[in-house]
């Protein structure tokens, strides 16, 4: 009997969340750690706006309650930020890196 590799059998990756072409179902939401999530139809300010949570910038000054957007797969605006977005997730009580670790190297 062949079998597949334990990787092709239980494991669906989780894309990157700037990454195009996206839909809000391949997302897991609870390794993600986020509450809610809102997809819109229309043009948006960002492509996704993480709101609510306490952001830690990588500068050495307080970390601050605040939103991030984020747009064509950057960081676009950090702080209390209006617009919509096509995604939005709650951040709640967590903390929130944009830009502290750069995951790509």
């Amino acid at each position: 009997m062949y079998l597949k590799s334990c990787h092709s059998l239980h494991h669906t990756p989780i894309r990157p969340i700037w990454e195009s072409g996206t839909s809000p179902l391949d997302y897991n939401p609870i390794s993600l750690g986020f509450i809610s999530l809102r997809r819109g139809l229309d043009k948006m300010d960002f492509d996704l706006k993480i709101v609510g949570g306490t952001i830690v910038d990588g500068s050495g000054r307080e970390s601050y309650r605040g939103d991030v957007g984020i747009l064509d797969g950057r960081v676009a605006a950090l702080g209390k930020i209006r617009g919509d977005a096509a995604s939005t997730l709650d951040a709640g009580d967590l903390a929130v890196c944009p830009g502290f670790v750069d995951i790509h190297t």
